[in-house]
């Protein structure tokens, strides 16, 4: 197991406003984007598209001495979840007057945004990670280069419940803006702007701005409303530098004589298990625990991203292919799984986290009830480049069984 670092970074509490931007517009001359009539203040901007939102950081940046960006998709995601694993940060099932879309039960349901923290925040004390507008992130959705189109997390005021769930992602084109959409940032930990000092204990605060800010020079206090922004905590966890190997799953089928997975005649020992299920994993994972007194499980979705990704927000985690796929250029490519770490690690040192084998995760695919499918990440052998992408999911049921799928564990610390 190799623990892959928690990454402790800060969050706007609330996605930004039209108060903010409007702040920086007058100062830059830029286009004041429409309202469609809904009102400016504390509304959440729209109207705006992915250019405008990373003009806007570049902006706050320069006159703050902060590094505000927008966050990537992993780190939306992380913050978005608040440490729960549920389709919704506040369960399994949209209810009533949680959030704002079409079906939600709030008084501004398919017709426009409300106001700026009108609900309930996460766990983490964000207000508006489903919900009310799109959010812009940083990240690509495909291999495609340029990068003309980006990724766009937590559903609207337009679109239905299960647009809102933590997992879903959509895309737009960084250079259109939509009534749907806004955005909000980040700021990493490093920076030493002073607007950084609001903490999650300023979640309770009536104040949705900063009240004032000073520049990183501790020159005179902003004449403009500053984002609040709340440290989202970094959590730490090991990892399996390789996913299961044949060796390592044989043991647990020794040890209860559990149903022994076939190799598709490509060899055992240090092969990647594959034949298994989601069942089979949890089932490993739960005898594993038994036998060591750890806690292993599969990874959250949200976990197995942030480690694959290692720090990157690359396509993949070194940039261009590199791994066994139908089109990697490696021996194996089409043909059969590669023995565990042949290719190099990535930043966090973790063997296979693209190619190979698609890995199990714990989460769900979708917020229909019973969780009878599970998401897949990582590609494998028989698929092409792009099911590799860092980005990339998908699904299936618990019971199904396939020679390119396999896993790895996870174990809190």
């Amino acid at each position: 197991m190799l623990s892959i670092p928690g990454k402790a970074f800060k969050m706007s509490k609330y996605t930004i406003t039209f108060e903010q931007y409007d702040a920086y517009a007058a100062a830059t001359g830029q286009r004041k984007p429409d309202d469609s009539g809904w009102g400016r203040a504390n509304r959440p901007v729209i109207d705006v598209s992915w250019d405008d939102a990373v003009a806007y950081a570049a902006w706050l940046s320069a006159q703050t001495g902060g590094k505000f960006r927008l966050p990537s998709e992993a780190e939306w995601e992380y913050a978005a979840r608040g440490g729960t694993a549920t389709a919704y940060y506040w369960g399994n099932d949209i209810g009533v007057g949680n959030a704002n879309c079409n079906g939600c039960g709030s008084q501004w349901d398919g017709t426009q945004t409300a106001p700026v923290g009108s609900f309930k925040p996460n766990p983490y004390g964000l207000y508006d990670m489903a919900g009310n507008v799109w959010q812009w992130t940083q990240s690509c959705p495909d291999s495609v280069t340029p990068c003309t189109d980006r990724v766009l997390r937590g559903g609207s005021w337009r679109d239905d419940p299960d647009g809102l769930r933590s997992a879903l992602r959509s895309r737009g084109s960084a250079s259109v803006s939509f009534n749907i959409v806004g955005f909000r940032l980040v700021q990493d930990n490093s920076s030493s702007s002073s607007s950084s000092s609001s903490s999650r204990s300023s979640s309770t605060s009536s104040s949705r701005y900063s009240s004032s800010s000073s520049s990183s020079s501790g020159s005179s206090a902003l004449s403009f409303a500053m984002p609040e922004m709340l440290s989202i905590p970094g959590k730490a966890f090991t990892m399996s530098k390789y996913t299961i190997t044949f060796a390592e799953y044989d043991a647990y089928v020794n040890s209860t004589n559990s149903p022994k997975p076939a190799d598709s005649g490509w060899g055992r020992d240090n092969r990647p298990v594959i034949n298994v299920s989601w069942d089979d994993a949890v089932a490993y994972a739960a005898w594993l625990s038994a036998q060591t007194g750890g806690k292993f499980r599969l990874p959250s979705e949200e976990e197995w991203e942030y480690a694959a990704r290692g720090g990157t927000t690359t396509a993949y985690y070194w940039g261009d292919a590199n791994a066994n796929c139908n089109g990697c250029g490696s021996e194996w490519g089409g043909l059969q799984t590669a023995p565990v770490g042949f290719f190099r690690p990535n930043p966090y040192g973790l063997y296979d986290m693209s190619g190979n084998v698609f890995q199990w995760t714990q989460s769900c695919w979708d917020s229909t009830a019973p969780c009878e499918d599970r998401v897949l990440r990582g590609g494998s052998w028989v698929n092409s480049p792009d099911s590799l992408r860092s980005a990339y999911r998908s699904g299936l049921p618990v019971s199904f069984r396939s020679n390119a799928y396999g896993f790895r564990l996870v174990q809190d610390l």
